[in-house]
């Protein structure tokens, strides 16, 4: 991986993303300005054959977690996602969030509770976009946790694909260590670092991307949650290094 400096300020990270939309060429197949907070966008990069798997690679839908923009970020602007996927990514839609460096968007509701509702914009974007572009073969989700010292993963399987669990974690726990508590997030990991979780939500009327998703199609669904307590570029550097392994793993069991 190639050697690149990165910045702990929010705003300078969406400015960043707003001139490399601009530049171009980036695959955009949608998107639309929020004033004041940025663009929501999202990205198509197709494959380099026919038939291969797709994955919804998401990131930033809370504005306090910068280490998934970043890394997709540096992905997009470099060419280093993999051409033997095809790739629909969300890399921040939060970008008002974002732009302030807090969880929730600005007018205060946390985005990923928001998709049983259509009361956001940014939701209904999410909404009237990427499930069109699907189905999926693997859904990877880039998020951040203030709270532990270590790297955890939730997994969602309601397809037939066989789960890719322990490889990410053997690249979690090399590159920041695992989560050592008995309850995370309320939840009983059945191994260091990874919570198994049923397709539906802990709270009903407040669903996630990850549970939207599973209820549009059969698919294997990775939240991942790298430690805020780590630096910003090992951060980073652990979810590139799960994006590649993830790719690697599709490539090989579709026989590329």
């Amino acid at each position: 991986m190639k050697e690149f400096r990165y910045s702990e300020v929010f705003a300078d990270l969406i400015q960043r993303w707003e001139e490399l939309l601009a530049s171009g060429p980036l695959p955009v197949i949608r998107q639309v300005d929020l004033p004041g907070e940025g663009p929501l966008v999202v990205l198509h990069q197709t494959a380099k054959r026919e038939g291969a798997p797709r994955v919804l690679l998401s990131a930033g839908i809370h504005g306090d977690e910068p280490a998934g923009p970043e890394c997709l970020y540096h992905k997009m602007k470099q060419g280093l996602l993999s051409t033997e996927v095809e790739w629909v990514v969300v890399p921040f839609l939060n970008p008002g969030g974002l732009r302030k460096g807090t969880r929730e968007n600005p007018r205060g509701l946390d985005l990923n509770r928001e998709f049983l509702r259509d009361q956001t914009v940014e939701i209904a974007f999410y909404k009237e976009t990427v499930p069109s572009l699907g189905p999926y073969d693997l859904m990877l989700s880039l998020h951040e946790d203030w709270e532990f010292k270590g790297s955890y993963l939730y997994e969602i399987n309601t397809g037939t694909r066989p789960s890719m669990a322990q490889g990410i974690l053997d690249l979690l726990a090399a590159e920041t260590g695992l989560a050592e508590a008995e309850v995370i997030d309320e939840h009983r990991p059945i191994l260091p670092g990874l919570i198994v979780h049923d397709p539906i939500a802990d709270e009903p009327e407040n669903w996630p991307e990850a549970i939207f998703m599973i209820h549009q199609q059969p698919l294997l669904s990775y939240t991942l949650e790298t430690p805020s307590q780590a630096p910003l570029e090992k951060r980073v550097r652990c979810m590139a290094g799960v994006i590649d392994y993830c790719a690697e793993r599709l490539s090989r069991e579709r026989g590329r």
